[in-house]
């Protein structure tokens, strides 16, 4: 099966990493990044990330961390057009939600100017 834009979404792609005590081979956490099938917000192109953090029960009693973060970029030029956060580490909750249009954010009904950095330029040997 050719790997076309059309099917290369169609099943979950996920990666995990799992965070384990070396010395005793106990599992303390796990992280994974999904990318979910394009999406479509208000007529932009885009693709759904999804990042998930916890720690397991024994991780927990250490610093407990429940995590997700889904984010949403514009098929065409790679910036964010929304975010999606529920961060949850020891007693700290946190949620946001974030919509980015032409350089302008609102974050949780607060504003503020987005910067692009998709025309970023790296120095080369002589301009170091």
């Amino acid at each position: 099966m050719a790997n076309t834009p059309s099917n290369r979404f169609g099943s979950k792609v996920k990666y995990e990493y799992n965070v384990y005590l070396e010395v005793l081979n106990l599992k303390l956490g796990e992280a994974s990044l999904s990318i979910k099938d394009p999406d479509n917000i208000e007529g932009i192109n885009v693709y759904h990330l999804n990042f998930n953090v916890r720690t397991t029960k024994l991780g927990d009693s250490i610093y407990k961390i429940r995590n997700k973060i889904d984010v949403w970029i514009n098929q065409e030029n790679l910036n964010v057009v929304k975010q999606n956060k529920s961060i949850r580490e020891l007693r700290k909750k946190k949620n946001s939600k974030t919509i980015i249009r032409n350089q302008k954010g609102i974050t949780n009904g607060k504003e503020f100017i987005a910067v692009s950095y998709t025309h970023l330029t790296l120095p080369t040997n002589r301009e170091v």
